[in-house]
């Protein structure tokens, strides 16, 4: 028998943090976007081998590794035609090229 998300939501142990693929699917799971623009927190080593945007002074925000964006089920927000603009820093433009047969770079 299925789950009602709030159901799901009060049996889960109020201590344990949601990944953001998860907080994404809770929250967009029922738009229908027919355009998405995405600026996820990117965790990134720089031209200089330090971590981005986490070095030293510049810790601002939480930041997510490649696997975790990539995680992040974009679909369950998108309308069955939709396009999506993805902001990626230089540094990871290739790896994230390499993830969609669909990407066009601009």
């Amino acid at each position: 028998m299925p789950v009602s998300k709030k159901a799901a939501k009060e049996r889960a142990p109020a201590n344990v943090e949601k990944s953001a693929a998860e907080s994404f699917a809770e929250e967009c799971s029922e738009l229908k976007c027919g355009t998405i623009l995405a600026d996820p927190p990117w965790q990134f080593t720089n031209r200089t081998g330090k971590v981005a945007p986490e070095h030293g002074r510049l810790t601002r925000y939480p930041t997510l590794k490649l696997d975790d964006v990539k995680a992040i089920p974009v679909h369950v927000a998108a309308a069955e035609k939709s396009h999506l603009y993805l902001w990626v820093p230089n540094a990871l433009l290739a790896e994230v090229a390499k993830t969609s047969d669909r990407v066009v770079l601009i």
